[in-house]
């Protein structure tokens, strides 16, 4: 099993925008993909082949009411463009939850990683 801890990610709602040139990335998204991408390579993840079990607790950096579905695709992406799962259609299952304890670092994302079989 792979564990990896990366800033709270951006809503879906919050990745594109519309432009004269179509949907683009805003920039809150484009910061994310920046840091988040930083803190995942000095994680030195490995790269999982095939199917997958995807599991995200998320430590929101406020109390604020969110959708805990809208955090997925952010993460999915980052995990594809790293290359550290293949891609996000092999996902066997993913489990999402809101952290109940305090975490150790206020907006972050614990995701776990299980190749499936």
């Amino acid at each position: 099993m792979i564990s990896l801890s990366l800033p709270f990610p951006p809503s879906t709602n919050g990745l594109f925008k519309n432009a004269r040139r179509g949907r683009v990335k805003t920039d809150h998204y484009t910061r994310w993909i920046t840091e988040a991408g930083w803190t995942l390579a000095s994680q030195h993840p490995p790269r999982l082949s095939g199917r997958y079990v995807l599991g995200l607790t998320l430590h929101p950096p406020t109390r604020a009411a969110r959708d805990l579905d809208n955090f997925v695709k952010a993460v999915s992406d980052l995990l594809v463009a790293h290359e550290v799962i293949e891609g996000d259609h092999l996902a066997k299952r993913i489990v999402l939850e809101w952290s109940d304890d305090p975490p150790a670092k206020p907006g972050s994302v614990t995701i776990t990683l299980e190749a499936v079989t």
